[in-house]
């Protein structure tokens, strides 16, 4: 369900983004080649060293935390004005994308049932694909009413800040996953989601001798 509605803001941002480079920014096919290097040269730099990091730590505050740095990015897109900003903007979602691609993956696959992976995969694969046509339908139709009443950078600001909102909010429905598979609590993000037990006022959990 979390993935699904944060899926559904992120993807009304999709129209949104072809115009920003190729309308606002001017952007040639040339300088859209070498975003897209950026973004991707980030993501392959460093998800094999986030992949081993994130097998030792527990992983629901990584996926809050990456969730709501996620969400600036269509801000990044409203009010970043230069090359360098944008080159800027696909490195940090490349990195962002990468531990979100690392992470989410090793928790699916440890919550859903080992006999029936594929088939589970799928269903969600089907779900996700039926929210980003929904969302991407609703940006357009969306950017579209904005156009008709103000500029398009005006129009395109007023979207991006629809989308963080939706996209900020929903990140905070990710708190509520719980830890499976074990061993995964030794980072220092981990003290973040620890419960609070009666007579341990650090919140750090009580332990038996």
């Amino acid at each position: 369900m979390a993935t699904n509605v944060q899926s559904f803001f992120w993807s009304l941002a999709w129209p949104m983004f072809p115009i920003t480079i190729v309308t606002i920014m001017g952007f040639s096919l040339k300088v859209v080649a070498l975003l897209t290097i950026a973004a991707i040269g980030s993501a392959l730099v460093t998800q094999y060293f986030i992949a081993k990091f994130i097998d030792n730590i527990n992983r629901i505050p990584l996926i809050f935390l990456n969730k709501i740095m996620l969400s600036g990015i269509p801000l990044m897109y409203a009010f970043f004005d230069s090359f360098p900003l944008f080159i800027g903007i696909e490195i940090y979602s490349g990195f962002l994308g990468s531990i979100q691609n690392s992470i989410l993956t090793s928790y699916t696959l440890d919550v859903v049932p080992e006999s029936h992976r594929a088939e589970y995969i799928s269903i969600l694969n089907g779900f996700n694909g039926a929210i980003y046509f929904a969302g991407a339908l609703t940006g357009g139709y969306l950017l579209s009413l904005f156009i008709d009443f103000f500029p398009l950078k005006l129009a395109l600001i007023f979207s991006y800040i629809i989308v963080f909102s939706g996209r900020f909010i929903s990140s905070f429905l990710f708190r509520g996953l719980k830890e499976v598979g074990g061993g995964r609590n030794r980072g220092a993000l981990s003290i973040l989601f620890k419960p609070r037990q009666p007579g341990s006022p650090s919140g750090a959990p009580i332990n038996p001798r």
